[in-house]
């Protein structure tokens, strides 16, 4: 494999179709991919039909969701059963559901544990845990939460979780940071994880939110210089050895409820600061935009601004402005 995402959206409506996933990915010659669920956006049947349909090229990551502990630990059992190859997991179900990640590894699957994990309650909590077996595996996507924003030197088990051995960090979201705390907590990650764990994702189709493309994502990184061998390893070496050659079995997928019936509800940030849209807005908008070209032709912003002036159906000219 020459490039693996680690970390990809695929549900509708917030985000995209495997579909419109496999284009880019044929675009940005991206070989294999590991597709992300979301706490709002739990299409876990797309993202299982994907994996179970090319499983050499995609693994799937779900997410727990119930309204006790019984439906919580249900729903997830069903997903480790049917195939999927982990849990997406934050700093509150560490703290709060613990017994989630005992289940993720009684089934060998492994935790994408997103956020903020610096504080002490949530690193040691994690240390532990993958102290207890040599098969268990946390990830750790958008740069580790890139040091809350602060490239501060880590300390204490925060320190000894990012250099532990089953510990693995992908580079991904670098641009929703500020600038010099990104690059500045790169240099950290690769001073204390190495690049024999760190591994690079997309975070599609957010970053698109963003108005950054795949080639912002993949070349962002040309500033930390390294050498072929490490290249290899980030963009796809160290995925393949971490999360592909683990088995996984793929089975049909019988969840205890609709998941729908319990994500939770958050509108899309489509761009920061800006406008934010129902998520049905968004995933159509995001598949037509894909569907006229996609970044061959513009980013994101300049394709809803070339579909507002055909719904305004008039040119803003100069004149215009200044009547």
């Amino acid at each position: 494999m020459t490039i693996v995402d680690a970390y990809a959206h695929v549900g509708l409506p917030r985000f995209i179709s495997a579909d419109d996933y496999r284009v880019l990915m044929t675009e940005a010659n991206i070989d294999a991919a590991v597709l992300v669920a979301f706490g709002a956006c739990a299409d876990l049947r797309r993202i299982h039909s994907a994996a179970n349909a090319c499983p050499e090229r995609f693994r799937a990551i779900g997410v727990p969701l119930g309204r006790d502990r019984w439906e919580v630990e249900s729903f997830v059992s069903a997903q480790l059963t049917a195939g999927f190859a982990g849990i997406r997991v934050e700093p509150r179900h560490i703290r709060e559901q613990p017994w989630i990640l005992d289940l993720i590894w009684r089934h060998d699957g492994f935790a994408y544990a997103v956020g903020d994990l610096s504080a002490e309650a949530e690193s040691t909590a994690l240390l532990r845990a993958l102290d207890k077996g040599e098969r268990r595996l946390v990830v750790a996507p958008h740069m580790a939460g890139c040091g809350r924003g602060r490239a501060e030197e880590p300390s204490g088990a925060w320190d000894e979780l990012l250099g532990h051995e089953r510990f693995a960090v992908i580079m991904s979201r670098q641009g929703a940071y500020p600038a010099a705390a990104a690059a500045s907590w790169a240099e950290i990650l690769i001073a204390r994880v190495g690049w024999r764990r760190l591994m690079w994702g997309s975070e599609v189709p957010v970053l698109f939110w963003r108005d950054e493309s795949l080639a912002d994502a993949l070349h962002w990184y040309d500033r930390l210089t390294p050498d072929p061998e490490r290249r290899r390893a980030f963009l796809a070496a160290n995925a393949t050895r971490l999360v592909f050659e683990r088995p996984v079995d793929m089975r049909p997928l019988q969840l205890p409820f609709e998941p729908v019936t319990r994500q939770d509800a958050a509108p899309v940030p489509l761009f920061p600061g800006g406008q934010s849209f129902a998520p049905e807005t968004v995933g159509r908008l995001v598949h037509d935009w894909l569907s006229s070209g996609g970044p061959s032709q513009t980013n994101l912003s300049g394709h809803i601004e070339r579909l507002l002036s055909k719904i305004l159906g008039m040119e803003y000219t100069n004149e215009d402005h200044a009547s």
